[in-house]
C-alpha cells in the first residue's frame, strides 16, 4: 500500500544514498491522481547493490521501481544495477521488481568501419559490451536475460509524462503546462552521442583516473564579477572522459514546478551541446547534482549561473579526490547551499523534500560544505 501524502507538503522527495564517491539517487513522486511513482537514477558499485535494495525493502517495499536510469558506462553508476539484477535473476528474497531501463547502449551505435582495426562484427559487440562489465558481470547480458525492457533517451526525444504504475506518455519537448510531474531528457542528442561513444574505453574500463591532488584555488586577490566566480574554475580543461561527456542529462519537475536536474558526469561541452529550449528549461533549479563529484574539469560559472541552484549536492570521499574547493566556492558566490557526502560520512541517506516522517527518517545531522 502507498503510503498517504499530507496535502500542506511537497509532492516527492529525493533521497541521496550515502555511497561515498558513487551515485544513488531515489526520486518519490506522486501524480494528480494521488498514485506514488518510484525511480532510481543511478545505483552506485556493485558492492552498494545490497545497500540499496535493502533501502528500497525498507522504506519502499512492495513498490516497483517503474523506471531505472544509468547515466553513463562508468562503474560507480551502474555496478549496483547488475547487483539487484542478479538478485531478479535468482529469484532471491528481498529482490526489488525494475519495470523499465533507460540506458545508452554503443552497441546500437558503432560499426565495425568506425573502428581503426581489423574486428569481427561479433568481437566488436562484446568488447562494447564489455564497458559495462564488473569482473564476470555484465549489465546489458542480465537485462536481456532478465528480460527487462529498455529504451534509450537523448535530447528531443522524449518527455515522459507518469500517468500510473502501468505505463506513461511520451511527448515532444513543451513547457509543462499539465497537473502531471515529468522527465525530461537535456542530454546528449544522438549524434553527440554517436561521436562521443566511438571513443569509449573498450580494454580495461575501470582504472582509477587521475585525482586532483593539487586542489588549486584562486589567488587571494582574485576579485569575483558577475561573469566568473572562479578564474581557477573556468580556466580548467575540460573532462576528457567520452564516458562522462556521453551522460544522459535528466530533468525532473514536479506537480508544483520545483526542478530537480540530475547530471550524471556529465561535462560542459556535454552542457553545451543543449539547444536553446533546452538550455531554458534548466534554468534556476532548486536541486542539482553536481557532475563528476565536484571536479573543476565538470562546471564553470556560465553554467553556475544558469542552473542557479538553491541546493547542490555532491558525492565524493574527500577534497582534492576530484572535489574542487574552487568548485565549492564558485556554487557558494552563487548562494547555493552545499550538501556533500564526505561531511555526511555517518548519514545513510541525504533528503531533500521529505515527503512526511517515517521511522528512522531524519534531516538531522547534514553538515555543508
Amino acid at each position: 500500500m502507498h503510503p498517504k501524502i499530507n496535502t500542506m507538503e511537497k509532492s516527492y522527495q529525493i533521497e541521496m544514498l550515502n555511497v561515498k564517491d558513487a551515485d544513488a539517487f531515489i526520486v518519490y513522486y506522486r501524480t494528480s491522481d494521488n498514485k506514488c511513482h518510484l525511480v532510481l537514477i543511478d545505483a552506485g558499485r556493485y558492492g552498494d547493490g545490497e545497500k540499496v535494495q535493502k533501502h528500497l525493502n525498507t522504506y519502499y517495499s512492495g513498490i516497483p521501481v517503474e523506471l531505472a536510469i544509468v547515466t553513463h558506462p562508468d562503474d560507480d553508476h551502474y555496478g549496483g544495477f547488475i547487483y539487484l539484477l542478479e538478485q531478479i535473476k535468482n529469484k532471491a528474497k528481498g529482490a526489488v521488481k525494475i519495470n523499465k531501463f533507460w540506458i545508452n547502449d554503443p552497441r546500437k551505435h558503432i560499426k565495425v568501419d568506425d573502428v581503426q582495426e581489423s574486428i569481427q562484427r561479433t568481437t566488436l559487440q562484446k568488447r562494447l559490451a564489455s564497458i559495462y562489465s564488473v569482473g564476470d558481470k555484465n549489465l546489458l547480458i542480465l537485462i536481456e536475460e532478465t528480460k527487462i525492457s529498455t529504451e534509450e533517451v537523448f535530447a528531443g526525444s522524449h518527455k515522459v509524462l507518469f500517468r500510473n504504475v502501468l505505463g506513461y506518455l511520451a511527448g515532444k519537448l513543451a513547457p509543462n503546462t499539465s497537473s502531471q510531474p515529468c522527465f525530461i531528457v537535456l542530454g546528449p542528442t544522438m549524434d553527440y552521442y554517436d561521436e562521443v561513444c566511438k571513443s569509449f574505453r573498450y580494454e580495461h574500463v575501470h582504472v582509477v583516473e587521475t585525482s586532483e591532488e593539487d586542489d588549486v584555488v584562486d589567488e587571494d586577490d582574485f576579485k569575483q564579477t558577475d561573469e566568473c566566480y572562479s578564474k581557477v574554475l573556468d580556466d580548467a580543461p575540460d573532462d576528457g572522459s567520452d564516458h562522462n561527456k556521453s551522460s544522459i542529462i535528466v530533468l525532473f519537475q514536479s506537480i508544483e514546478g520545483d526542478k530537480i536536474l540530475f547530471t550524471g558526469d556529465a561535462s560542459v561541452e556535454s552542457f553545451e551541446q543543449m539547444d536553446d529550449a533546452h538550455e531554458k528549461l534548466c534554468h534556476n533549479v532548486q536541486w542539482l547534482k553536481v557532475p563528476h563529484h565536484g571536479s573543476k574539469s565538470n562546471l564553470n560559472s556560465k553554467w553556475i549561473k544558469i542552473f542557479n541552484p538553491n541546493t547542490a549536492y555532491i558525492s565524493t570521499l574527500r577534497r582534492g579526490k576530484y572535489l574542487s574547493q574552487c568548485t565549492i566556492n564558485a556554487l557558494k558566490k552563487n548562494k547555493c547551499t552545499i550538501i556533500s557526502t564526505h561531511n555526511n560520512q555517518k548519514a545513510d541517506v541525504i533528503r531533500h523534500q521529505a515527503l512526511q516522517k517515517r521511522i528512522g527518517w531524519s534531516a538531522k545531522g547534514l553538515v555543508c560544505c
